[in-house]
């Protein structure tokens, strides 16, 4: 009797040793998940910088500009009346150059806003699938864990039990 009562008791231990593993498992999976939720939220939020730093940059490239239009509008107002075309010429190639180089500058930080931008849209797509992923494995490791506190709980009383009154198992539970 005792050999077969150790037998047993020594499955019902891999049967909880078993359990334990899932959820140690599971707790894993959700560890990993959670962590690259936090990254990409971190890596969201950096985008979120550059693109704050470019339109500060972009709000200042267009003060610049205003304030070469009203540099030309000036050298016009002087210079346009008198004789002095060629002075004025000049001047103006050179204000609307800067003018030009601005713009461009401008340009190039829309453009990157865009694309990070997009690059955020396909984090905010990523997460949305993590988070349900995360969902997915909380509620698995709560299934398991339940389980595994339960059957943990009942298999080792039987399993003392068991060791401890091999002669008379068929009394277990009778009150």
């Amino acid at each position: 009797m005792d050999t077969i009562i150790k037998e047993i008791n020594e499955s019902l231990t891999r049967i909880l040793n078993d359990l334990e593993n899932r959820r140690l498992v599971s707790q894993k999976d959700l560890d990993v998940v959670t962590a690259k939720i936090n990254e990409k939220v971190d890596e969201a939020k950096d985008y979120k910088v550059e693109v704050d730093n470019a339109k500060g940059k972009i709000k200042a490239l267009e003060k610049e500009i205003e304030s070469l239009e009203i540099d030309l509008n000036d050298l016009n107002e002087r210079f346009g009346k008198k004789d002095f075309n060629v002075i004025l010429e000049a001047g103006n190639r050179e204000i609307n150059a800067k003018i030009m180089e601005k713009q461009n500058q401008i340009t190039k930080h829309r453009q990157k806003i865009a694309e990070l931008t997009e690059r955020a849209r396909s984090i905010k797509d990523l997460l949305i699938n993590l988070k349900k992923d995360r969902k997915l494995k909380e509620e698995r490791l709560d299934i398991v864990t339940k389980a595994y506190e339960y059957y943990n709980e009942s298999l080792n009383k039987i399993i003392e039990y068991a060791k401890n009154n091999p002669n008379s198992l068929n009394n277990y539970g009778v009150s």
